[in-house]
């Protein structure tokens, strides 16, 4: 096992136990510069999902289910990706499903819920999320999730205090709202979070007009 970032655990349920959780669930992150996700910290994020589900018995595992993050980038070797260290800490290729990329942190729980239901029996998640995410996460999961859930909070990442912009949190708390655990509506939580993000892409063209300052 390479060297984990630290990391807490934050139950959903407060008798819930580490020993609980083995579903896994790592969210696509916010992008980065240039709109590139943050695969350092993506490296770290899926150690500690491996670790987490190789410490089940066999009989006991779930599934881990990812986003877009986990897949290789464009020039990026298989092995190098968040995939690649997955296999290359054990976890079995038949385990790791990455079909739950979303347009937003909401529908990103969606597809990650239908894929648990798919695929596993009804055991507790555990969202592997930078420290600075999980609250935006938590939120998330209570209005998409029936089953338990834990966060698994991993602290001290490069770039961990960029991912947490205000303005996407409340985008996504917006989308979040209407939400029922029991029906999650994708199709809904699509349109809404592509409204959202045309209106920010607005704002950031406007530019310094928007604001009032002078033009250069």
């Amino acid at each position: 096992m390479a060297q984990l970032n630290p990391y807490d655990f934050a139950p959903s349920v407060k008798q819930m136990q580490p020993s609980e959780i083995s579903n896994i669930f790592i969210p696509d992150l916010p992008r980065g510069l240039n709109d590139r996700t943050l695969t350092g910290a993506v490296h770290f994020l899926v150690l500690t999902a491996a670790e987490t589900f190789l410490n089940q018995t066999p009989t006991e595992r779930g599934i881990i289910v990812a986003g877009n993050d986990i897949r290789p980038a464009d020039g990026e070797n298989e092995r190098d990706s968040g995939l690649g260290v997955l296999l290359g800490e054990g976890v079995p290729a038949e385990a790791i499903h990455s079909r739950a990329t979303g347009v937003d942190p909401v529908t990103n729980f969606i597809r990650a819920r239908k894929l648990f239901d798919e695929h596993s029996t009804n055991a507790a998640v555990g969202i592997v999320t930078p420290a600075t995410l999980w609250g935006l996460h938590r939120h998330v999961a209570e209005r998409t999730m029936m089953r338990d859930y834990a966060g698994l909070l991993v602290s001290g990442l490069s770039g961990e205090r960029q991912m947490a912009h205000l303005s996407d949190v409340r985008r996504s708390r917006r989308v979040a709202r209407g939400q029922n655990p029991h029906w999650p509506d994708l199709a809904g939580a699509e349109k809404r979070a592509l409204r959202a993000q045309s209106r920010a892409a607005i704002l950031r063209r406007s530019g310094a007009r928007y604001y009032g300052a002078q033009s250069a």
